[in-house]
């Protein structure tokens, strides 16, 4: 028995050793969603109360019946997701940390066990994404951290309603929650491009379809959507074409050159991509926080979130398109089928 309990002892240290900052960092990312979920309202409470402002119930409302379309017509899973609310009072809950090698745009990876390795690290504590974000620069990487909006726990619990979300337009948010339940419906372990591309791809798409049933083609909602995701097309284009010019200078770049040449190309580069960016011809480019400055600062995560979440969006259409027939219910469920997630 003693063999036994001293084998446990050595396996536990071993496991510990090995997975202790992963197990920590889990520990820490459970309480912090674990307050977010156990003070979230049922939506049908902040429904029914008196003091709840009209904005909000309807904002609410809309929601619901977002929820509903995308599992009667879009074929995302049912589940339990933003039948809840959290009041965030006009806070941010949790910061993002992306990171690149200084002349590279292949992203920094986390290993999240059997989630597999991601481009990104999740703090519910500022202070926390603010200590690794420093690390990493000290490292010599680029790096950003960015508040988000709203995540999706996978279907592990029950993500809520958050308050923020609510200052979104209808085809925003519509396209928002989409997104989110695409994420709890199809994941493919240590695949974040493949997940981002597919919850873009049934986010952007779905929202259309959406806006055109509730409202139809000659609304406003539907028309304000079409304008602003023909923004956001060209902004991605335009984004898409800057990475592939960026990868290709970094190609060029050898052992001889002197470090201080390469960070002066690159800082031209930036500069003058952002010039290149300001001439798109957006209808409304104050859309873009990015366009609204003189000046950048030369960092590699500005464009390696467009291959993250954009990359994939020409094969994805056409397989809906060409493999599918344009049917979401047989398309997610054929992407179910292929990745063995039925």
């Amino acid at each position: 028995m003693r063999t036994v309990w001293t084998i446990c002892l050595i396996l536990f240290i071993v496991i510990i050793g090995f997975f202790g900052d992963l197990i920590w960092y889990g520990v820490q990312q459970g309480i912090g969603q674990a307050k977010i979920i156990y003070r979230a309202e049922e939506v049908s409470d902040v429904l029914s109360n008196a003091n709840t402002p009209d904005s909000v119930k309807l904002k609410l409302n809309f929601i619901q019946q977002v929820r509903a379309y995308a599992q009667d017509s879009l074929g995302l899973n049912d589940s339990k997701n933003y039948t809840s609310f959290f009041d965030q009072e006009g806070k941010d809950l949790m910061w993002v940390v992306q990171a690149c090698p200084e002349f590279s745009l292949e992203a920094y990876t986390w290993n999240y066990g059997f989630l597999g390795r991601l481009p990104y690290r999740g703090y519910f504590d500022s202070l926390r994404s603010a200590k690794l974000s420093k690390q990493l620069w000290d490292e010599g990487y680029d790096v950003d951290v960015s508040p988000v909006q709203a995540w999706s726990t996978l279907g592990w619990f029950r993500d809520p309603i958050l308050s923020n979300m609510l200052d979104e337009d209808e085809g925003m948010l519509a396209r928002l929650v989409i997104h989110e339940l695409t994420h709890a419906t199809l994941y493919v372990d240590g695949d974040a491009e493949f997940n981002e591309n597919l919850a873009t791809f049934v986010g952007d798409r779905g929202a259309y379809l959406f806006l055109e049933d509730k409202f139809g083609l000659d609304s406003k909602e539907y028309e304000d959507y079409a304008n602003r995701m023909n923004d956001v097309d060209l902004f991605v284009d335009a984004g898409l074409d800057e990475y592939k010019k960026l990868k290709a200078l970094y190609a060029s770049f050898n052992d001889e050159m002197r470090l201080w040449r390469k960070r002066e190309l690159k800082q031209q580069f930036f500069q003058n991509a952002l010039k290149r960016m300001k001439q798109v011809p957006f209808s409304n480019k104050n859309r873009f926080r990015l366009l609204a400055q003189d000046s950048i600062t030369a960092n590699n995560t500005i464009l390696t979130g467009l291959g993250l979440y954009r990359k994939q969006q020409n094969s994805m259409d056409s397989a809906f398109r060409e493999g599918y027939d344009s049917d979401f219910d047989l398309f997610i469920a054929g992407m179910k089928k292929e990745y063995g997630k039925e």
